[in-house]
């Protein structure tokens, strides 16, 4: 078998693509985070009709789901905050 190991400049390279794609996944679970506030806002307003609410409400939950589904994967994969 053979052992071959990275050199700096890929080791290099790797990190970046790393950070980037932690910087990306940081970027759209605020953007997910604050669409669930806006939402938040429009579930709790009783002049909207109900079913605007419930769509709302339905968009809330689909975030929730989204971001559990983050939260999951970085458990697994050993990413911490």
């Amino acid at each position: 078998m053979l052992d071959i190991e990275p050199t700096p400049l890929e080791e290099a390279v790797l990190s970046a693509i790393d950070f980037a794609a932690g910087m990306a996944l940081s970027a759209q679970v605020q953007n997910l985070i604050d669409r669930s506030t806006e939402l938040e806002s429009k579930v709790k307003d009783r002049t909207l009709d109900k079913a605007a609410r419930a769509e709302a409400l339905r968009e809330v939950r689909d975030i929730n789901n989204q971001l559990s589904i983050v939260s999951t994967m970085c458990l697994l994969t050993g990413v911490s905050a």
